[in-house]
């Protein structure tokens, strides 16, 4: 497995948090559990004056895996990459896309090499969207700078169903209309 130049994340990057905020100093074998885990990413796409920002997960299984995760990785020094492979060097993108990949086929999911690393992106907005989150919610925890996010969002087919027969059911009888809107002889 080759190392890659690009930043990769590392161990101190990764904190847990109880319920009122403070960090958990060893959340495996400490008797609070994590509320939440926040991921300090000191650069992005989507932080060009390089200040970082935080991605708070408070997923109850995903901070659970991550756990499990670190336990079987036994003792990792704070600039230790965090997700690595067997032979300890850091996992590219490529090869995590690839196990992503790999465990959709074991789970009998079809098509399993549409799933890319932008797929958790989508998976997220459009999970969020179907839910009733605002979409400055969906904005702020994708780190979206404008409403791009809404072309991720996959609208179910019995939603567009939906739409049109609400939009049958409108009686145009009943619709007001601005007689100045509609006269083109105002415009002059």
């Amino acid at each position: 497995m080759k190392t890659s130049s690009k930043p990769t994340l590392k161990r101190y990057q990764l904190t847990f948090h109880d319920a009122q905020g403070s960090i958990i100093v060893n959340p495996q074998k400490g008797p609070t559990q994590p509320n939440f885990m926040v991921l300090r990413l000191e650069q992005s796409k989507t932080d060009p004056f390089r200040q970082g920002t935080n991605v708070v997960v408070s997923n109850a299984t995903a901070i659970a895996h991550m756990l499990v995760y670190l336990q079987a990785r036994g003792t990792c020094l704070p600039k230790q990459p965090l997700f690595t492979g067997s032979d300890g060097n850091a996992l590219s993108v490529s090869e995590l896309v690839k196990f992503t990949q790999a465990t959709i086929e074991r789970a009998n999911i079809p098509n399993s090499r549409l799933f890319l690393g932008h797929s958790f992106r989508k998976g997220g907005a459009t999970t969020l969207h179907e839910v009733g989150y605002p979409d400055s919610l969906i904005k702020q925890m994708g780190r979206w700078s404008s409403f791009a996010f809404a072309t991720y969002v996959d609208t179910p087919v019995s939603k567009l169903i939906e739409a049109g027969k609400a939009m049958a059911k409108t009686d145009p009888l009943t619709i007001q209309t601005n007689a100045s809107f509609w006269d083109v002889h105002s415009l002059q």
